[in-house]
């Protein structure tokens, strides 16, 4: 079912007060039929591609899937990720109106406060409830980031240990398990990608100031220099900032990944895809706002470098440089922590596992 389908007769709403305006249907409406087995809440489209692996392995399983977005109609990049996912694209106000009924609610964060209202309807309404909880979370802003959902799918038992409450299930996380297959490009195209995502959230407002991100590329630029090496930069979605001369390649941070010969990073997701990819990364912070940074990073268990100012990055820049083929093995504790890779099922297989067992704990 496309878009616009879903779409044809929904009135658009505007403002934040109707966005966050919360489900007034319950399951008993129009004959009390659920018009998915799981729906997918989390309004921001660059998720897609994570969702997507799940909802392809539902799709197998004969179940089906829908995803609400944040806006009244897709771009066209959204409509083809959605339909590569094998996914519906919902609007929230559509879902609102009791379009697209669940039986099973996603989400990814309980942060936003619709997406917690949604979640706290569908409590109420009989919905099963689950977040799928991110392997890099900031715990020092929110320590406890999953209140309302019933249950929480986290990626290792990094997170896992750290989460104040019961039902817990740790699954894994969707996308890593295709990564350990790949490779790192060779050593004649050795290039260094820098991870630019200093985005918002992370300085003592909420936001990084463009002075700490103005030093940190900087810092990474001259240190790339004094080893001779070049380097692309890669901007995350929530990247905002000026890119003044750097070299900045607009494709995606994932079809990038594959030619990478080292990453630097700040704490970022990116990092854990680079070491899943047997790729080396080095977490390079600034002294400004690592305070407010998520401590995912704190303790590398000698699968990369934490550094801070030009010297220290050098070095650790040089010392991966020189290294033809790292082992895996070295990354392999330091993941298996974070992303459960140690399971003889794929992570996929473990979330499409635990979905479906909430879906058959509903009513028919």
């Amino acid at each position: 079912m496309k878009w616009t389908r879903l779409f044809r007769g929904a009135r658009p709403t505007r403002g934040a007060r109707a966005r966050s305006a919360a489900p007034s249907w319950t399951l008993d409406d129009v004959a009390g039929s659920a018009d998915y087995d799981v729906v997918f809440a989390t309004l921001r489209e660059y998720q897609l591609r994570e969702i997507g692996v799940v909802s392809r392995e539902l799709r197998a399983r004969g179940l089906r899937s829908a995803w609400v977005g944040s806006g009244a109609a897709p771009d066209a990049r959204t409509a083809r990720a959605a339909d590569e996912a094998s996914l519906d694209l919902v609007p929230i106000e559509r879902y609102v109106a009791g379009y697209a009924k669940p039986r099973v609610l996603v989400v990814r964060s309980e942060v936003d406060d619709v997406i917690r209202g949604l979640v706290e309807h569908a409590n109420r309404v009989g919905v099963a409830t689950a977040a799928l909880a991110h392997p890099v979370i900031n715990f020092t802003r929110y320590p406890d980031p999953y209140t309302t959902s019933s249950t929480v799918l986290c990626a290792g038992r990094f997170t896992a240990a750290r989460m104040r409450r019961t039902g817990l299930v740790i699954t894994g996380f969707p996308g890593f398990d295709e990564y350990v297959t790949r490779e790192r490009g060779t050593p004649e195209s050795k290039r260094v990608l820098v991870n630019l995502s200093l985005q918002r959230g992370l300085g003592p407002k909420g936001v990084v100031l463009e002075d700490v991100r103005l030093r940190w590329m900087t810092e990474v630029r001259t240190a790339c220099d004094a080893v001779g090496a070049s380097f692309v930069v890669s901007r995350h979605p929530s990247d905002v900032g000026a890119t003044y001369d750097w070299p900045v390649d607009p494709r995606s941070v994932y079809d990038l990944l594959p030619g990478a010969w080292v990453v630097i990073s700040p704490p970022s997701t990116v990092l854990l895809e680079a070491l899943a990819m047997g790729i080396p990364g080095v977490c390079h912070r600034d002294e400004a706002i690592a305070p407010f940074e998520m401590d995912t990073f704190d303790e590398p268990r000698g699968a990369f470098c934490n550094t801070t100012g030009v010297r220290p990055l050098v070095e650790a820049l040089r010392a991966e440089w020189d290294q033809l083929a790292p082992p895996r093995a070295r990354f392999r504790t330091f993941l298996d922590e974070h992303l459960a890779l140690d399971s003889d099922r794929s992570a996929t297989e473990r979330i499409a596992d635990a979905l479906a067992s909430l879906r058959a704990s509903t009513r028919p």
